[in-house]
């Protein structure tokens, strides 16, 4: 049922675990109740990717469509 969370509305990326971090972006994931760094990017569409893998990787599909 958590993975199908809304968008909170702080969330200026439009996509889930993607957050400005600095001047740049940052990528997270919560697996089994622990959230784990995917990395910082210099751009939003590169933090969007290493989450969606993530996603893959963890859940075996792409839980969210931009």
């Amino acid at each position: 049922q958590a993975l199908n969370k809304d968008l909170l509305s702080s969330n200026k990326s439009g996509y889930p675990g993607v957050s400005r971090h600095k001047n740049r972006w940052r990528a997270r994931i919560t697996v089994d109740g622990k959230r784990k760094s995917l990395g910082v990017y210099q751009t939003k569409e590169k933090a969007i990717d290493a989450r969606k893998k993530a996603e893959l990787k963890y859940f075996g599909k792409v839980l969210h469509q931009d």
